[in-house]
């Protein structure tokens, strides 16, 4: 069980999402192809109209070279998979919840992920019973608990964003359907939250809802189902979640988890898992910027999480420490973000493209040319 620290005044603020920084290039990148593709598809059509019925030689080049770069156009998508285990309502605490509606706000504004794209899977899913609890009385000892049902609204904008329950079998949905969905050019973002549990040395697991586990072998499989990819990012808070890393080492993956595979991750009661908190500040643009270029890269995120992790850096004192991991095989880790990579946020066109850009230059001055005489 991952370990907890109570306490009844605040020494944070908690992440909110008026508190983020603006859209940021990620997010404009990623709302392309639901957004402004859209617009450019109708530009499209119209293109291929004209290449029927064009009476103007000049104007050839512009439909015939916008057709083309139309057709050639292929946007890389972002994929998440946030998890929240949940345990069962008595060890569910409202902190994973909290973290789990955090980093997912995150990834929507900040990030520009498409909802459907993001593969949610909380406690007990869409069951409208209680399955968290709040803790409402800390002193004296025992503590009082509260419980209640989670929102399916992660974000607050009036629909369900939660899509599977916590479970072995949806996990395996999940998995099975992104083996199917994602392209070689697509990235993959996940995140798990709840309690870990240990077999015995870097053998360990992720506690699911209704007290069932996954073992980091077992999840590993269900990972691998994914063969088409350009990186993956892996993020563990859960205790002896850097037990995960060595089932999951594999080409253009950056893995982190807040805890070693033989210690516990701690979180505050009613708050936020510390790691967490951290690692969403980081990428969310709260100072793990430290090159100050405007991305925040998995490197920059990682090293955010040691200066600020209260259990990382000295803060406490034993039993409360966590010893964030990183592994990156693929030296990766300062060039990927959330939402793409660093070398790919301004590519420069292809040959081929360049010379479809050229006809469309060549037509529109032409055009510009025959308007002019006339």
């Amino acid at each position: 069980m991952c370990e907890v620290k109570p306490r009844t005044v605040l020494h944070k603020i908690f992440q909110q999402k008026d508190k983020l920084i603006p859209l940021t290039r990620e997010a404009f990148d990623g709302k392309l192809s639901s957004e402004i593709l859209f617009l450019y598809g109708v530009i499209y059509k119209k293109a291929l109209k004209t290449m029927k019925r064009v009476k103007n030689l000049l104007l050839l080049p512009i439909a015939v070279g916008f057709v083309f770069i139309m057709t050639g156009i292929s946007q890389a998508a972002p994929y998440a998979v946030l998890i929240n285990g949940g345990y069962d309502t008595y060890n569910n605490n409202i902190a994973f919840y909290n973290d789990l509606s955090t980093i997912y706000g995150t990834l929507i504004t900040d990030y520009g992920y498409l909802e459907d794209n993001v593969y949610v899977l909380n406690s007990d899913g869409l069951n409208s019973a209680n399955d968290r609890n709040t803790v409402t009385n800390f002193h004296p000892p025992p503590w009082i608990y509260s419980y209640d049902s989670s929102p399916f609204d992660l974000d607050g904008n009036g629909s369900n964003d939660v899509d599977y329950a916590a479970t072995k079998g949806d996990i395996q949905t999940v998995f099975s359907t992104l083996a199917t969905q994602m392209t070689s050019q697509d990235s993959l973002f996940v995140w798990t939250t709840d309690h870990g549990g240990s077999q015995g040395g870097t053998d360990t697991g992720l506690w699911l809802w209704e007290s069932s586990y996954i073992t980091d072998a077992a999840f590993a499989v269900e990972v691998n189902k994914i063969t088409n990819y350009a990186y993956e990012i892996f993020s563990f808070q859960q205790c002896y979640g850097g037990g995960f890393i060595d089932n999951l080492t594999g080409s253009n993956r950056v893995l982190m988890s807040a805890a070693s595979a033989y210690e516990s991750a701690w979180f505050y009661v009613n708050e936020y898992c510390e790691y967490n908190y951290e690692f969403n500040n980081a990428v969310s643009g709260l100072g793990g910027d430290v090159n100050g270029d405007g991305y925040v890269s998995m490197l920059e995120a990682y090293n955010y999480v040691l200066l600020n992790d209260d259990f990382a850096n000295g803060t406490y004192a034993s039993p409360y420490i966590e010893h964030p991991q990183y592994w990156d095989g693929s030296g990766i880790g300062d060039m990927v973000t959330l939402n793409g990579t660093l070398d790919t946020f301004d590519p420069i066109p292809e040959p081929g493209t360049m010379i479809l850009i050229g006809s469309l230059a060549a037509g529109l001055f032409g055009a510009a040319a025959v308007r002019k005489r006339q």
